[in-house]
């Protein structure tokens, strides 16, 4: 809605084929689950880390344990639709 009111396209990627380097020697790819599976792999090791469960260092580990004196009522509305009131002091 928010493009439309300010007259921007919408653009879009379609991978229908892409071509990975297996042991040195260029691959094309085009069956849609082998092209989403390396699209995950690209992006899940995009950044120099595979994404897996990580072990929280010893001196975070405190921070995640569970807290007694945290009254759990405070999250019952936690994903209740903000009221129209609501909407309006935030806009």
């Amino acid at each position: 809605m928010i493009s439309s009111f300010l007259d921007r396209q919408k653009n879009m990627i379609i991978l229908d084929r892409i071509i990975v380097t297996v042991d040195g020697e260029d691959k094309l790819i085009t069956d849609p689950e082998a092209i989403y599976t390396e699209t995950n792999r690209h992006f899940q090791t995009c950044a120099g880390s595979i994404n897996e469960e990580k072990i929280i260092p010893p001196n975070w580990q405190q921070q995640y344990v569970f807290k007694p004196g945290i009254d759990d009522s405070i999250y019952e509305n936690l994903m209740a639709a903000p009221t129209y009131q609501e909407w309006i002091e935030v806009i």
